[in-house]
């Protein structure tokens, strides 16, 4: 080949690369001004709305970015490390929600959300209504901390549901107990608590009547003669005297764990539960789980799964075609601690049911491996059910698994190589998958309240935008009375009045052992960590039963 031919063939290259090159850029520019016209004409269609919500500021652009709250009431996700702004978000979109008269209830296993809630937030707006119109506003907000120091909610879960049946209401205690007190328990120890829950859940009793029954055989025979289950009275008269007395003694000693708190033991011992159906018809309910004394992390969980589990059957019972209910948001942060695992297998049900009934359940947790730990299948669910996503500060890992969310605009130049570097392109762009990529780099270093907002019903793609400034009022100016009854709510009973509900309890249980003891039939009472010493063996003569007693 002479010099001249090489020189035109490395000439017409040139040209042609300068040419892809042109006309790269071209279709990156045409693309970018689709997509930003794409997303003006959409955000002067929202902006200019009644219910238009400015949620924070674009990037680069200077201009409000805008959501219509009716378009907000549907399933989100927000997935943000610890510190990058994604809580203060969450609140603001739902005092945005609770202004408008939207039901909403936030379970927060941290206390962050609750406290800015009840000692600012709430009590300011108290402050600022006519004296008249404070009661009214009192009454709708209802705070759940069963750690409180004054007031406890009222949450016995073995009051009796009639909208459910008795097997299932025991399940779902049972689920909240086993999957919070490490019970480890095993199929035998699993059924034995879910008979004993069953007949307690029938005859009015408590955790402290379930607790009773493992130390006091007289008390179980009392409760078995009430029991009009017959099932429930078959299992008792049949199995339950062949049940290894170490399942009992187990369940009795995970029983004390749970009970260990005052608190806990008055809240459980409550003669009445809240009404969790009312809680998605109106006001706000706050579930404040942050107060935990320290050590005490399984009975938080314990709460955290059991409100969310009442709060999923009251979403059940909502119409099905969701008609002539009025919408309702359950807000949760760190979402993944309220899962049982029975529930986490069907999370996808639940989605789906909490759609068509008009319940929009915004879920925030900092890292794709919370829930991992929970079900390897549920992050791909929840991520494909939920239909806001918004992409705080993350991992590189998070980042990457949350990547359909990160816009490609094609408009990302490409990096200039060092001067010692062989340049391998020439093209001033990135590829899609390079510009992917290098957004995910980026996510692991936005600074706080910087995020991606993505909507997947819109054609544009996910903006980055700076969350919205949210003004806490200085707490010197809240009046302590206000602070006072916002905290404690409409629902909280005070701690002297659940103290003799207790007392009344048992007194009640040790009538009925009483009452049972002198039994032709009963067996002797013997404590449960002492087992009585082995008898003589029977004879083989049957001996009949006493009218009304019981064969154990």
């Amino acid at each position: 080949m002479t010099l001249w031919r090489w020189i035109l063939g490395r000439s017409a290259a040139d040209d042609e690369r300068r040419a892809l090159a042109a006309e790269s850029a071209l279709i990156a520019a045409a693309t970018a001004k689709a997509s930003n016209t794409e997303l003006e004409r959409e955000q002067v269609r929202v902006g200019g709305r009644r219910d238009a919500l400015a949620i924070g500021e674009r990037v680069g652009a200077a201009r409000p970015l805008y959501a219509a709250l009716d378009e907000m009431l549907t399933h989100m996700l927000v997935l943000g490390a610890s510190g990058s702004g994604k809580s203060f978000f969450m609140l603001l979109l739902a005092m945005a929600a609770y202004a408008v008269g939207i039901p909403i209830v936030i379970i927060d296993p941290k206390g962050e959300l609750a406290e800015i809630l009840l000692e600012l937030l709430l009590p300011a707006f108290l402050s600022r209504l006519p004296t008249s119109a404070r009661a009214a506003f009192l009454a709708s907000i209802r705070v759940l901390d069963p750690f409180g120091s004054a007031a406890l909610p009222p949450l016995n879960p073995l009051v009796r549901d009639p909208s459910i049946p008795i097997e299932v209401q025991a399940m779902d205690v049972a689920s909240s107990f086993d999957a919070s007190v490490d019970a480890g328990s095993g199929i035998r120890m699993d059924t034995l608590l879910d008979w004993v829950l069953r007949l307690v859940i029938e005859v009015d009793g408590s955790f402290l009547t379930v607790r009773r029954v493992f130390e006091s055989l007289p008390l179980l025979e009392a409760l078995v003669r009430q029991s009009r289950e017959r099932d429930v009275v078959s299992y008792f008269l049949t199995r339950y005297p062949s049940e290894p007395a170490s399942s009992k003694l187990a369940l009795l000693a995970r029983l004390d764990r749970l009970l260990a708190l005052p608190a806990t033991r008055l809240s459980l011992g409550a003669q009445t539960c809240i009404d969790f159906d009312e809680t998605l018809r109106s006001g706000i309910t706050i579930v404040n789980l942050g107060n935990a004394p320290a050590g005490l992390t399984e009975v938080a969980s314990f709460w955290s799964t059991l409100v969310f589990t009442r709060l999923v059957r009251a979403i059940y019972r909502r119409p099905a075609t969701g008609v002539g209910v009025s919408p309702a948001i359950v807000l949760i942060d760190e979402w993944q601690s309220c899962l049982t695992r029975p529930f986490a297998s069907s999370m996808e049900d639940v989605l789906a049911r909490a759609r068509s009934r008009r319940v929009a359940l915004w879920l925030c947790n900092q890292q794709k491996a919370q829930i991992e730990k929970v079900s390897g299948a549920l992050w791909d669910i929840v991520t494909g059910q939920t239909t806001n996503q918004a992409l705080f500060r993350a991992t590189i890992e998070d980042a990457r698994a949350m990547r359909h969310v990160l816009p490609v605009t094609g408009t990302m130049r490409r990096p200039q190589p060092a001067p010692w570097a062989r340049q391998q392109s020439v093209e001033p762009y990135l590829t899609a998958s390079e510009e992917t990529e290098a957004r995910v780099v980026e996510v692991a270093r936005l600074p706080n309240r910087i995020a991606y907002w993505w909507d997947r019903r819109k054609p544009h793609p996910a903006v980055q935008f700076r969350t919205a400034d949210l003004t806490l009022p200085d707490p010197s100016r809240v009046p302590a009375a206000l602070r006072d009854a916002v905290c404690k709510g409409a629902v909280a009973v005070p701690i002297a009045d659940l103290e003799r509900q207790h007392d009344a309890e048992t007194r009640r249980l040790d009538r009925l052992a009483r009452g049972a003891a002198p039994a032709a039939t009963s067996a002797p009472i013997s404590s449960p960590a002492t087992p009585p010493p082995p008898a003589a063996p029977p004879k083989r003569k049957r001996r009949k039963p006493a009218p009304g007693g019981l064969p154990w």
